[in-house]
């Protein structure tokens, strides 16, 4: 007779779990990436003319001077990524130079800055009541 022992069974088991939960997976998003970003029009070849990627840059800001961060790199207005040169940096946009073409990449594809119009006219704070004495 050749039963098997209930350790092996759980073993067996065990392994069949394991190869089965292997098998639906998903693969993992690297959180160092920014997240994919679809861009329509121009800018989608501007950014690939750029070799920069589709993601729109981030910018971090140390000691009040900003920085556009590449890859793992940072870099400051007039500085070099490649054959593409960093020209200006504001909260909402980068602009680089590539040969003798200027290129603005907005931060924020798709949302535009308008000034804001009060929806209803501000009315004077009314006095509080006086206290009543008991």
């Amino acid at each position: 007779m050749n039963e098997k022992s209930p350790a092996s069974n759980c073993l067996i088991g065990v392994t069949l779990f394991l190869a089965a939960a292997a098998n639906n997976a998903q693969t993992l998003r690297d959180p160092t990436l920014p997240p994919l970003v679809q861009t329509t029009g121009p800018t989608e070849a501007t950014l690939s003319a750029l070799s920069i990627g589709t993601a729109p840059p981030s910018i971090i800001v140390r000691d009040g001077r900003s920085y556009v961060v590449l890859g793992s790199h940072l870099y400051a207005q007039g500085h070099r990524y490649g054959d593409v040169r960093i020209e200006r940096i504001s909260e909402t946009e980068v602009w680089f130079r590539e040969r003798n073409v200027l290129y603005k990449i907005s931060r924020f594809p798709g949302a535009r800055r308008s000034t804001a119009v009060p929806s209803i006219k501000a009315q004077p704070a009314l006095p509080f009541p006086k206290p009543v004495a008991p």
